[in-house]
């Protein structure tokens, strides 16, 4: 699937969703990080950090901090803040999951076949990621 000209959400505001955000740039979409934790890029070395901060600043990327994928329906997801509670809906025509490097799906997409892989799954290394992506798309 082609993503340009969208509006992408991105939920997990780490090296992983950072980078993916900039890289989806590129392509004319609109974009939106969440993280559920109030630090941005917190395992990142100053000089990397501080490079990506500034290139999500003037690509106009905002990462909404305090937040946490709950679901999603046909065009908007539901996002809840973790500091009171209260759901709001963001417009996007794509969310990724971009939750760094521990197994963790925390949503449920309504009325559409998918199937849990690779890091959603369990950690593990590139091999077994082509393994199952293959053995799942023969399937499909």
């Amino acid at each position: 699937m082609k993503v340009e000209g969208k509006e992408v959400l991105i939920s997990g505001g780490g090296l992983v969703g950072v980078e993916t955000a900039l890289y989806l740039a590129q392509f004319n979409n609109r974009l939106k990080i969440i993280k559920r934790s109030p630090a941005v890029l917190p395992n990142v070395e100053r000089i990397t950090r501080g490079y990506l901060l500034r290139e999500l600043e003037e690509k106009g990327i905002p990462i909404l901090t305090g937040r946490s994928f709950v679901s999603a329906r046909e065009g908007y997801a539901i996002v809840e803040n973790t500091e009171t509670g209260e759901k709001e809906m963001i417009k996007c025509d794509v969310i990724v999951g971009a939750f760094g490097m521990r197994p963790y799906v925390p949503f449920v997409i309504d009325g559409v076949e998918y199937h849990i892989i690779r890091d959603a799954k369990s950690v593990r290394n590139i091999a077994s990621a082509v393994k199952e992506g293959y053995e799942v798309g023969r399937k499909l």
